[in-house]
């Protein structure tokens, strides 16, 4: 037994309509789909992009020691350790590679600087920032830790043979400062989003 479909005036069948409907259905569900789908991928990549932000800012502020070369040749140690106000502060810089501490130059009672570097360093201070030690004509012949202790805090940093930075403005801000370019990344993505948004 074959069953047919009654047509209509018109001389075509309900299902036709029927299929309209669905297919009209469906592409309107799709349309919704992608656009509610476009802002969540959006809001994903913002959210990664401040979780890397802050994986970035952190090393930045905790960063209390660099180290740097000049232009002549001279090796900048800056002690961003902050002394306290109403109170005698004490610094202490030194260096330790091959397992041994060398002190370089200190006002502690009771502690001298190394010998060979009694004359061929020089700290200064940098007002409520820290301190600032200058090694004329330093020569690093192996990896080496740089110490600072000042206020009873200490700090340090690592740096690798003939990886030492250069002391111009640009490394040293961005290197300091590595929120910068996570900043203009963020600001890239949400500039990417607003354009996609007003399409």
């Amino acid at each position: 037994m074959t069953l047919g479909l009654r047509p209509n005036k018109n001389g075509k069948g309900r299902s036709e309509k029927h299929v309209a409907r669905i297919f009209t259905a469906g592409a309107a569900r799709a349309v919704c789909v992608r656009s509610e789908r476009k802002p969540l991928s959006m809001a994903n990549t913002l959210f990664i992009s401040s979780i890397f932000l802050v994986v970035l800012v952190i090393p930045g502020f905790s960063e209390k020691v660099t180290v740097c070369k000049e232009e002549d040749g001279d090796v900048r140690v800056d002690c961003l350790i902050a002394p306290k106000p109403n109170q005698i502060n004490s610094y202490e810089f030194s260096i330790s590679k091959g397992g041994k501490e060398i002190v370089v130059n200190t006002n502690v009672t009771g502690k001298t600087a190394d010998q060979k570097f009694k004359d061929t360093t020089q700290v200064d201070s940098l007002d409520l920032q820290g301190y600032r030690l200058r090694m004329r004509k330093y020569q690093m012949d192996e990896n080496t830790t740089f110490i600072c202790k000042a206020t009873q805090t200490t700090g340090n940093v690592m740096v690798e043979k003939g990886k030492m930075l250069e002391c111009s403005a640009i490394s040293l801000f961005l290197h300091s400062c590595p929120w910068l370019v996570a900043s203009l990344l963020v600001l890239h993505v949400a500039q990417s989003w607003a354009l996609s948004s007003a399409l």
